[in-house]
């Protein structure tokens, strides 16, 4: 491409982030040389890793997969290198999935909004952190033992869309061993600890599968999350007022309220080349540097979050057609990250449109592969009554209530010992657990908002790290505190 094409050559090496195509691939320090079309061409090595991560996930295939990675690694002698032309390697076999961003294509945006869009899919997500990373490595937590395979299997999953370089040094091989531990070193390659974390079902109950977490803190104290998009996220009371506001347009005519997901999320989103050594994680003797955001980076919410918007706005430019028959309205969508929400009155074919309208928006933002179909089935049929961000809204009935499983977990939490009146000797995690779920029950119980600095002024703690409680007060201030405590937990 560099040879025949230079415009596109050019284009699609400051895709990624690299300098000014020529004849070779590789540093510009001249201490690799790799002539195009050789044996042991980059872009030949990247397609051959591509190839590995599409066969099914097995321990031998994966071992495969992270000897290919070496082999780039080795050839290219760094690993934002060896991301780039991995992630060239991918556009060239799948294409651009956020081309709609590149091109300038989505509606209703902003000319900021639109150019800072176009500048993340040409460069790649920035991590902005404010120091160089060095090598370092890591030790997972306990909740990834006994789920190691799972964990794999899940970052092959990713391999196989090319959002994962996988590599390793541990192989039998000392030398070879010796001479990724030297191409880490010099890209100060970065691991971090992997936690677990399980998923929850529609129901709100703990499925089987769980959620891989990037314990990123030690990556995240040198950025920040100002540094990054703000993550500003809906309320339920926002559903709740765009549905009155249709019941005060359309009176006594019924709502519906549909659901869609994003799969994948962050993971659509890949990062800039030269930032790939700051995520990493190690499981089982291979090495996962993630080219795309991770849960538990401080700039990950921010950074999908835009997208949403984008994806807001773009749904917000459409409107149904015969407005005789669907109104004038334009259609309108709420997303608390990858969770969208469409709510609208039995009119005509409103839903129906709005909804196709939320699909197109979707794979216009995301890619073709932007619709949870798993998801879909279960919640994605407009419905009297859903289960959103975690409450359940009856749009007949017009209440907000708390799922059954919520109001068990509840009951158990109440009734803790050590909540009981007379108890002062409370750990520092339980406060916090409560403190945090009587927020959540607020959303559905307006009236216990008055008390929430109630479950609050525990936690304003005596200096020092402490696992029980060590409130701050005299003896009358505490005295008065522990009384409304326990009060207001009666009352709960």
């Amino acid at each position: 491409i560099c040879k025949q094409e230079p415009k596109a050559g050019r284009e699609l090496n400051i895709r990624f982030g690299g300098q000014e195509p020529n004849t070779r691939f590789g540093p510009s320090d001249g201490s690799h040389t790799v002539r195009a079309g050789a044996a042991t061409d980059p872009e030949q090595l990247a397609q051959t890793y591509l190839d590995v991560c599409q066969e099914p996930y097995s321990e031998e295939v994966v071992k495969r997969a992270a000897h290919a990675g070496n082999q780039l690694l080795l050839a290219m002698r760094s690993v934002p290198e060896a991301a780039r032309m991995v992630n060239l390697a991918r556009v060239q076999r799948t294409g651009e999935h956020l081309a709609h961003a590149k091109d300038g294509k989505l509606r209703g945006l902003s000319q900021n909004h639109a150019a800072y869009l176009q500048q993340c899919v040409v460069q790649g997500v920035p991590s902005r952190a404010r120091t160089a990373p060095v090598r370092e490595r890591a030790k997972n937590h306990g909740s990834v033992r006994g789920y190691e395979q799972e964990m794999l299997e899940k970052a092959w999953k990713d391999a196989s869309y090319g959002a994962v370089l996988l590599c390793s040094n541990e192989t039998p091989d000392a030398a070879e061993n010796e001479a990724i531990e030297e191409v880490l070193v010099r890209s100060g390659v970065t691991e971090s600890p992997l936690g677990r974390v399980p998923k929850q079902n529609p129901d709100r109950t703990i499925s089987k599968e769980g959620r891989p977490i990037n314990d990123m803190r030690g990556r995240n104290a040198s950025g920040s999350k100002y540094d990054h998009p703000p993550a500003a996220q809906p309320r339920h009371r926002a559903v709740v007022r765009q549905s009155l506001w249709w019941r005060s347009r359309h009176p006594q005519v019924p709502q519906r309220c549909a659901k869609r997901d994003v799969p994948r999320a962050f993971k659509w989103h890949f990062l800039k080349s030269t930032d790939v050594p700051e995520f990493c994680t190690r499981l089982l003797g291979i090495l996962v540097l993630s080219l795309v955001m991770v849960f538990g980076w401080v700039g990950a919410p921010g950074e999908f979050v835009i997208w949403a918007t984008a994806a807001q706005k773009h749904h917000g430019t459409f409107r149904p057609s015969l407005p005789h028959f669907n109104d004038v309205v334009p259609y309108t969508s709420r997303w608390l990250m990858d969770d969208g929400v469409v709510v609208e009155p039995v009119v005509g074919n409103r839903i129906e449109r709005s909804l196709a309208a939320m699909d197109r928006t979707m794979q216009a933002v995301w890619g073709p592969g932007a619709i949870n179909l798993e998801k879909l089935a279960e919640e994605g049929i407009p419905a009297p009554s859903q289960l959103l961000w975690g409450l359940h809204l009856d749009f007949e009935a017009q209440t907000v209530t708390l799922p059954e499983p919520k109001r068990m977990k509840a009951k158990y939490l109440l009734r803790e010992p050590s909540l009981q009146r007379g108890c002062t000797q409370v750990k520092v995690k339980l406060l916090r657990e409560l403190a945090g779920s009587a927020q959540y029950w607020a959303s559905s119980a307006p009236e216990l908002a008055p008390y929430l600095p109630v479950f609050y002024r525990p936690l304003q703690q005596l200096p020092g790290d402490h696992e029980y409680a060590q409130p701050r007060g005299t003896p009358q201030e505490l005295h008065v505190m522990w009384e409304e405590f326990w009060d207001a937990l009666d009352w709960v």
